[in-house]
């Protein structure tokens, strides 16, 4: 099954000018983390990158994957952003959403518990956020970010976003992508493979002993074969 969507939408990362005087120094270069992200074309990991700015107070950090095209993919501001502010509209979700009430300043959820679901990034550029129906005995924790490769949402209770996961094949699962503002979109039950078409590459899913096994071909290498 393959499904076909527009043009994405890039976010822009700009650099601070470098400014440099007695009390703080902005504006530093991106530097290599040894850790890496979602796939992107080709199959490559995203590489993480991180800059910090010092004020004489604070220090500030962003945090970045960086895509197929070099473009920096803020984890905060562009991905867990992104995904907090979609899942709301995705009636399957919903009810676990914090949102704020009209009564309370503070973040409440119709349903107080865990999520059943588990969400995996899948790919950057375009977003695509696969989710998994979760065994509710599981108690996966996102303690130690980068080396487990996931991100702590906003507005889920205990429930992370993993970009590093080998996501289950299960039946009634959906993936979304808020950059595609797609979604959410049922796989198909009991099916070994799936494919999402990308406006550059297709995600090809291939289920394996009750996992997914996932790849992000170029739609230009597929056609030089």
């Amino acid at each position: 099954m393959i499904q076909t969507f527009g043009k994405i939408k890039y976010t822009t990362l700009f650099t601070l000018p470098l400014l440099i005087n007695s009390c703080a120094i902005y504006g530093p270069l991106w530097d290599k983390t040894q850790w890496t992200g979602p796939i992107v074309v080709g199959n490559e990991h995203a590489k993480i990158v991180k800059k910090c700015t010092r004020d004489p107070v604070y220090i500030r950090c962003k945090t970045a994957f960086v895509d197929h095209n070099g473009d920096k993919v803020e984890l905060i501001n562009d991905v867990q952003s992104d995904i907090d502010n979609y899942i709301r509209k995705i009636p399957q979700l919903a009810p676990w959403v914090k949102v704020r009430s009209n009564t309370s300043r503070s973040l409440r959820a119709q349903k107080n518990s865990r999520i059943p679901y588990s969400f995996h990034i899948i790919t950057i550029s375009p977003l695509v956020v696969l989710v998994t129906p979760r065994d509710l005995s599981e108690s996966d924790r996102c303690s130690s970010a980068y080396k487990l490769g996931c991100m702590n949402t906003r507005v889920l209770t205990l429930e992370p976003y993993w970009y590093q996961s080998t996501p289950s094949a299960k039946n009634n699962s959906f993936w979304f992508s808020p950059d595609l503002d797609k979604g959410p979109v049922l796989i198909p039950k009991d099916i070994e493979e799936y494919k999402i078409k990308l406006h550059d590459s297709v995600l090809e899913f291939e289920s394996n002993n009750g996992i997914w096994n996932i790849q992000r071909n170029s739609l230009k290498t597929k056609q030089d074969n």
